[in-house]
């Protein structure tokens, strides 16, 4: 990820990203090889508004 330059923090359209995603899983190596690549650990996930019809 890193060598090629990948943006390591990504976000799906609720905000999740990598970092998130490795941690919910349980991947821990992915974590910390994250957390050693300066992954931003202050990404806040997005509100998504969604409105349904009434009717």
């Amino acid at each position: 990820m890193v060598l090629n330059k990948a943006n390591i923090d990504i976000q799906l359209k609720n905000g999740a990203t990598p970092l998130f995603i490795a941690s919910q899983c349980g991947h821990l190596d992915v974590v910390k090889y994250l957390v050693l690549n300066k992954a931003n650990i202050d990404i806040q996930f997005k509100v998504i508004k969604v409105e349904y019809p009434l009717n």
